[in-house]
């Protein structure tokens, strides 16, 4: 635990590697709020399989809850949609959950492929049962994939695309968000020193919310151009 944030509490954490194949990490953390006597927990197992050179599989195990106690909800994240500090996305940027989450389970699967050496793909398929304290007799799931590809054809230019569907509560499209976001980034270095880059992204809002429903268009395009100096 952090004193400083009202915590007390022990974290294992495993990384290993068999077989020369299988990556294997999983951590376990169990704290509590001593100020509020509210003990909580998150763990996780993920394992990564090299089938081959080109070809590698994994398959992630998540769960979190704010409060362990039977029946109790009081340590969920805020109603206003607070960003959970300890909820990150692979990239290290924080994850956005809209509600106030008591306990969520995920279930995460991937496949990243290798079929030359300048370039990768991964297709990645995610599915969340929720403890929702908003919804009451039945639990919240939230659904989303990801196709991501990367390019390198020569020197330092390199192209990044990602596609990624969201949809939270597939039970009910009228409450949470459920869109498609994709974007293409193409950047280049020359002479060492300049990074010119330019990124189009396209964002699609596909719920019937009522902020969606008077959103005209209901998509955006973006376009960003950057040139940045190294010394």
């Amino acid at each position: 635990g952090n004193r400083a944030r009202d915590e007390a509490g022990g974290r294992l954490r495993y990384t290993g590697r068999f077989a020369k194949r299988v990556d294997l990490r999983g951590l376990a953390d169990l704290w509590v709020q001593p100020s509020r006597n509210i003990p909580k927990f998150y763990g996780y197992v993920r394992a990564d399989v090299d089938v081959n050179k080109w070809f590698r599989p994994g398959l992630w195990l998540q769960y979190r809850s704010s409060d362990l106690r039977p029946g109790q909800t009081a340590g969920c994240i805020d109603t206003s949609g607070e960003l959970d500090p300890n909820d990150r996305n692979e990239d290290g940027s924080q994850s956005y959950r809209s509600g106030c989450l008591a306990e969520t389970g995920q279930i995460r699967a991937r496949l990243a492929f290798k079929p030359i050496r300048r370039l990768s793909l991964t297709a990645q398929y995610q599915h969340e049962v929720i403890d929702d304290v908003s919804l009451s007799g039945r639990p919240r799931q939230d659904i989303s994939a990801y196709l991501i590809v990367r390019a390198n054809p020569f020197r330092s230019f390199r192209i990044n695309a990602r596609f990624k569907y969201l949809f939270e509560d597939i039970a009910d499209n009228t409450r949470f968000e459920q869109s498609l976001w994709s974007y293409v980034d193409v950047s280049y270095v020359f002479k060492k020193v300049f990074l010119l880059r330019l990124r189009y992204d396209n964002y699609n809002w596909l719920d019937q919310r009522d902020s969606t429903l008077g959103r005209i268009p209901r998509y955006e395009h973006r376009l960003r151009l950057e040139l940045e100096a190294r010394f």
